[in-house]
C-alpha cells in the first residue's frame, strides 16, 4: 500500500468538460471539477451552495414569459411580459389596483357588485378574518357576470370553497395592474425593451414602435411612437414690403419646441412686386400666428429674384434668423444656405409618398396653389411648383406622410381656378418590412436598428431629439443619419451595445464598431465602421460586464469576451468556455445572459433544456468558473433588479405541480449563512412571517436575562412567549413591562456587541434591523405546493420528505423561523485524482479518507460516488441540547470506498442548510496495474 495526499482547493475553473480530463498538464486542471451543480464558484475561493427562491406569484400563462427591468427612482420594477399584456412587480409583489370588497364567497361564486373583472385577469385575495384559506392567494379570473366571478386555482381548475371557513364579508379581491400590449407569445423572445428615463421603448421587427411611459405604479401610458416631427407648424404667414418694385422673394417659418424639435415649414409666403432690398435700401416684415408648443421660430428665405414673376413654392430656402415672437424683419440679411428647413423624414413610415411625377401640368394655376392628397393616409405635406405660364412643373415634398393606399393628388386653386394637372405617385415599403428590431441611445441620439426590408441598416435621430430623424438639404452634424453596414451577404443586425468609444454592432458574420474620429461624436459627416471580430454571434443578446463584452458565438457553442485595449485601439477576444465546452452546445443553447454582480460576480444563463448555467467572471483575478443549476422544473428566464434591500434576481420557472405544468415568478433569496435558521435552502418556498421592528431596540446585556427597550411603543402583553432576533442573538420574551420594555432570556447570546471593560453590551439596532416571531406548530400558505414533497428548515434544523396537505405542513416542534419549499441538492465531483510524480493512468486507486476545509457548513457529505456518502459530524464542541452551530474548520471523514480506475471525490448537500467547501485533502492509495 502506498498512501499519497492529494490537495485540492479553490475550484476556480469550475466544471470542466470530460475532453480535458486527461490534460493534467494544464495549470487550471487542479482548479477544475467534473461536476458542480447548485454551487457557485466563489471568486474568493471555494464553492458556495446556492440559496433557493421564494414564490412571488403565478406568471398567469403557460406560454412564453419575458422579464425586463425598469429602474425606478427609489426601487426598480420588474416588467413581466406575457402574450398580449405586461404586469409589474416591486418588492416581491405584483402591483395591485384598488381592492374590490366581496359581499360573499360561496362554493365557486365570488360576489362583488360591478367588480369590472374580465376573464384572464390575475387577482390577489385577502381575508383578515372569515375565509382565511384565501388570504394572500393569487388566482386567474375564469367566468364573469357583472356582479360575480369564478377563479382558477393553482392546478387550473375552478376553485370550490365549500370546505373552507365560512365567509364573513371581509374578503377583498384586488386585480393585478395590467397593461395590454399586442405581442404574441412566439414574438416575446425577440422583443427589445430599452429604458430611457421614465419611458420604456418597445421594438420588434413585426410590430410598430411603442413607448411605455411611467406616471405612477398603476398608471403606465402606452403609445405608438409618432412617425415624424410632432411640433405644430406656424400658420397665417403674411408680409409687408418697405416698398414696391419688380423683385420677388419666398419665405417660410418653422416653430421650435422647448426640446429643440423643429416643425414642418409653414405655407410659403410669396412676394412678387417688392423693391429689391438687396440692392436698394429697404426691408420686408413678416407676421404669423403663434404655433402651440413653439418657444422660438426660425425664419427662412430664398434669394431675392429681380423678376418677381419667377418666384415659386419650389425655391430653395435658407436660414436668416430666429424670433421669440411672431414678427420678423428682413433688412437684407444674407441667407445661410448651410442651414435649410428640415426635410421631414420618418424612415419607418409604411406606404409613405415616395415620388410624384407630373404627367400633365394643366393650365391656369396660381403660383400659391395648394395640394390635396387622398388615399387613406395622413401626414403628407407638399407644394406645387407653378411656372409663369400657370403650369405645374413639379411637386416639392415637405413631409411624406404614411399609410397611403392608391393615393390621388389634386391641385387646389381657389384664385385662378386652374385645372388639368395629373400625376403618377409611388409609395414606400408595405406593412411588415418597416419595423426596427432594436433601439439604443448613442451619443444623445435615438438609434433604430435593422428592419425586415433593410436588415443591415441603422437610423439615428438628431442629437437630443430621440424620435426626430429630419435632415437638411446640406448635410450637417446635427442631422439625423442612416448607414448600411457592408456585408458579403445580407446579414441582419442581431444586437448592438454602446461602449466607451463607439457602438458595437453584431450579426452572424462578425462584430463591427461604429465610431467617429478620436474625440468626436458620430454624425452624418463623421463616421467610421471598423470590423473588430470575424466571428458571428447567436440569437442571444450580448451583455456588458465591467470592461468586457460577453457574447455567444453563432450556434451558441462558446462564450467569448471582448476587451478593448488602448494600445491597439481594438477589441481582443477570449474564449471563456474552452474548458467547459460540454455546457454549451448547438442543440441546447443558452437563451439569455443576465449579470448579477453582487455578491458573487455571476452571469446567469438559462438553457433550452431548463438547466441554468452560471459563470463566475472576475477578469483581474483570472477567474472564469462554470457551474450548473437545477430545480424541480425548468428555468426559463432571469432578471436582476434593485429593490429596497439590495439587488434581487427574479426567475421564471416552469414546474410540474398538482398534475399540470405551471409557470411561476420567483425571487432568489439572498444567501445568508451567519446562522442556520437564516439560510434559505428550498425553491418556490414560503417562510414564517416576522413582525419587523419599526423603531430602534437596545438591550442591557449580551447574555442571560436581558431587558429590551424600544424607543417607541411597540410591545404588548401578547408578545410574551414570542422570540426576538436582535444583535445576532435569539431571545425569548418572558414578561411584559410596558409598550417600550420587555424582559427576556437569551437562547443564543448576542454577537454584535460593544465591550465596556468586562461587560458586553449588544449594539443598538436601528428600525428595520430586528425582528420578532410568534412560535408556530405548522406553516400555512403552501397551496401552490399542495400534495408535493417538500423540505423544511425550522429554527436551523432540517426535515426532508414532508407532504403538503391543505396548504400547510406540521413542524416537528414549535419553531419561529421556518422555511418550506421544494428540495434540491447541491453536488460536486472532482476530476480524476492525479498524484504529482506518479503515473496513475491504468492503475486502480482507492480514497481512504478526505479532510475537507469548510466554512459555515452543516450536513455536507463525501464519498467516492453519490451512492456511498458519509456526512460530516454535525457537532464539534457544543454540549448536547445546545444549538448546533455551523462548522468553519477542518475535519476528517473516513470513506467506505473501493478501488477504481479513476478515483474521484464526490460531495453533496441534500439538506436545506448552508455549505461552503474551500478545499480538501484526499488520502489515496495508488495500486498497481
Amino acid at each position: 500500500m502506498s498512501l499519497e495526499d492529494k490537495i485540492l482547493y479553490a475550484f476556480a475553473t469550475g466544471e470542466v468538460s470530460q475532453a480535458f480530463w486527461g490534460r493534467s498538464d494544464l495549470s487550471k486542471y487542479e482548479l477544475g471539477a467534473a461536476l458542480i451543480e447548485n454551487f457557485y464558484v466563489d471568486y474568493k475561493g471555494g464553492l458556495v451552495s446556492r440559496a433557493g427562491s421564494e414564490i412571488t406569484g403565478p406568471a398567469g400563462t403557460q406560454e412564453t414569459v419575458k422579464l425586463s427591468r425598469f429602474q425606478g427612482t427609489v426601487a426598480d420594477y420588474l416588467l413581466v411580459f406575457t402574450p398580449g399584456k405586461v404586469r409589474f412587480i416591486q418588492n416581491n409583489a405584483y402591483v395591485l389596483e384598488a381592492g374590490k370588497a366581496l359581499s360573499s364567497v360561496s362554493g365557486t361564486a365570488f360576489t362583488s357588485n360591478v367588480h369590472g373583472f374580465v376573464a384572464g385577469d390575475l387577482v390577489v385575495l385577502s381575508a383578515a378574518s372569515g375565509m382565511t384559506e384565501l388570504h394572500g392567494r393569487q388566482f386567474l379570473v375564469d367566468s364573469v357576470t357583472p356582479n360575480t366571478f369564478t377563479v382558477l386555482d393553482e392546478a387550473g381548475t375552478v376553485l370550490d370553497t365549500s370546505a373552507y371557513t365560512a365567509s364573513d364579508g371581509t374578503e377583498v379581491a384586488a386585480r393585478v395592474y395590467t397593461v395590454p400590449l399586442p405581442y404574441a407569445a412566439e414574438d416575446l423572445y425577440k422583443l427589445d425593451v430599452t429604458q430611457r428615463y421614465n419611458e420604456v421603448r418597445l421594438t420588434h421587427i413585426n410590430y410598430e414602435r411603442r413607448k411605455m411611459k411611467f406616471n405612477s405604479p398603476t398608471d403606465w401610458e402606452v403609445e405608438i411612437i409618432p412617425g415624424a416631427s410632432s411640433a405644430p407648424r406656424p400658420t397665417g404667414l403674411t408680409g409687408t414690403a418697405s416698398g414696391t418694385g419688380e423683385a420677388g422673394v419666398s419665405f417660410a417659418v418653422t416653430g421650435v419646441t422647448v426640446d429643440g424639435e423643429e416643425s414642418i415649414i409653414s405655407r410659403y409666403h410669396l412676394a412678387d412686386n417688392i423693391v429689391n432690398y438687396t440692392s436698394t435700401a429697404g426691408s420686408y416684415r413678416l407676421n404669423w400666428d403663434p404655433a402651440p408648443k413653439a418657444v422660438t421660430y426660425n425664419v427662412y428665405r430664398s434669394f431675392v429674384l429681380p423678376n418677381g414673376e419667377e418666384v415659386s413654392q419650389g425655391m430653395d430656402l435658407a436660414y436668416i434668423g430666429s424670433s421669440h415672437g411672431t414678427q420678423f424683419t428682413d433688412n437684407n440679411i444674407t441667407p445661410d444656405f448651410t442651414k435649410t428647413p428640415p426635410i421631414i423624414h420618418d424612415p419607418f413610415s409604411e406606404n409613405s409618398i415616395e415620388t410624384i411625377t407630373v404627367l400633365n401640368g394643366g393650365t391656369g394655376y396660381h403660383k400659391e396653389s395648394t395640394l390635396s392628397m387622398t388615399g387613406g393616409g395622413s401626414g403628407f405635406v407638399g407644394y406645387p411648383i407653378i411656372n409663369t405660364d400657370g403650369e405645374v412643373t413639379g411637386i416639392k415634398i415637405v413631409a411624406r406622410g404614411r399609410n397611403y393606399v392608391n393615393p390621388t393628388l389634386t391641385v387646389v386653386d381657389t384664385i385662378t381656378a386652374g385645372s388639368g394637372a395629373t400625376f403618377e405617385i409611388t409609395t414606400s415599403g408595405s406593412t411588415g418590412d418597416m419595423f426596427p428590431s432594436l433601439w439604443r441611445v448613442f451619443q444623445q441620439r435615438g438609434v433604430y436598428i435593422a428592419t425586415e426590408g433593410e436588415p443591415a441598416a441603422i437610423w439615428a435621430s438628431q442629437p437630443g431629439n430621440l424620435d426626430n430623424h429630419d435632415y437638411s438639404k446640406v448635410t450637417n452634424a446635427g442631422d439625423g443619419y442612416s448607414f448600411t453596414f457592408d456585408s458579403v451577404a445580407v446579414r441582419p443586425i442581431k444586437a448592438a451595445l454602446v461602449v466607451r468609444n463607439g457602438m458595437l454592432v453584431f450579426n452572424d458574420e462578425g462584430i463591427t464598431q461604429l465610431r467617429a474620429e478620436t474625440g468626436k461624436a458620430v454624425s452624418a459627416t463623421n463616421a467610421l465602421a471598423e470590423p473588430q471580430v470575424y466571428t458571428g454571434i447567436s440569437d442571444t443578446p450580448p451583455v456588458a460586464v465591467d470592461l468586457d463584452v460577453l457574447f455567444l458565438t453563432k450556434g451558441g457553442i462558446s462564450l467569448n469576451s471582448l476587451l478593448y485595449t488602448e494600445y491597439t485601439e481594438s477589441f481582443q477576444m477570449q474564449d471563456l468556455s474552452v474548458l467547459a465546452s460540454h455546457l454549451l452546445t448547438s442543440d441546447n443553447q443558452v437563451t439569455r445572459m443576465v449579470p448579477q454582480p453582487d455578491p458573487y460576480k455571476l452571469i446567469w444563463m438559462p438553457r433550452e433544456d431548463g438547466t441554468a448555467l452560471t459563470l463566475t467572471h472576475v477578469r483581474e483575478q483570472e477567474v472564469f468558473g462554470w457551474s450548473r443549476h437545477t430545480t424541480y422544473g425548468n428555468y426559463r428566464d432571469f432578471e436582476v433588479i434593485e429593490e429596497a434591500d439590495g439587488l434581487f434576481m427574479y426567475q421564471v420557472v416552469e414546474r410540474y405541480l398538482r398534475g399540470t405544468w405551471v409557470q411561476y415568478i420567483e425571487r432568489a433569496v439572498p444567501r445568508r449563512d451567519d446562522f442556520t435558521e437564516n439560510y434559505w435552502g428550498v425553491d418556490c418556498g414560503v417562510s414564517s412571517v416576522a413582525r419587523v421592528g419599526d423603531c430602534s431596540l437596545s438591550g442591557d446585556t449580551a447574555t442571560g436575562e436581558v431587558t429590551l427597550t424600544a424607543d417607541a411603543d411597540f410591545f404588548s402583553a401578547s408578545d410574551v412567549g414570542n422570540v426576538v432576533y436582535y444583535a445576532g442573538g435569539k431571545i425569548t420574551i418572558d414578561s411584559y413591562t410596558d409598550p417600550r420594555n420587555v424582559i427576556g432570556t437569551y437562547m443564543r447570546d448576542a454577537n454584535e456587541v460593544i465591550k465596556f471593560g468586562k461587560t458586553l453590551i449588544p449594539r443598538r439596532a436601528a428600525s428595520g434591523d430586528w425582528e420578532i416571531y410568534a412560535p408556530i406548530d405548522e406553516l400555512a400558505g403552501l397551496w401552490h405546493l399542495e400534495g408535493e414533497t417538500v423540505s423544511i428548515n425550522f429554527d436551523g434544523n432540517a426535515e426532508l420528505d414532508v407532504v403538503v396537505q391543505d396548504g400547510k405542513v406540521p413542524l416537528v416542534y414549535t419553531s419561529t423561523k421556518v422555511t418550506v419549499g421544494l428540495p434540491y441538492s447541491c453536488r460536486g465531483a472532482t476530476l480524476p485524482l492525479v498524484v504529482p510524480n506518479r503515473i496513475v493512468e491504468g492503475q486502480d486507486s482507492k480514497i481512504f479518507d478526505v479532510t475537507p476545509r469548510v466554512s459555515q457548513t452543516r450536513g455536507l457529505a463525501f464519498g467516492d460516488s453519490f451512492d456511498e456518502l458519509e456526512e460530516m459530524e454535525d457537532r464539534s464542541d457544543e454540549d448536547w441540547g445546545e444549538e448546533i452551530e455551523l462548522r468553519s474548520d477542518v475535519t476528517s471523514i473516513t470513506l467506505n470506498s473501493s478501488y477504481t480506475a479513476d478515483a474521484q471525490v464526490f460531495w453533496e448537500q441534500k439538506y436545506p442548510l448552508p455549505a461552503t467547501l474551500l478545499g480538501f485533502v484526499a488520502r489515496i492509495d495508488v495500486g498497481e496495474k
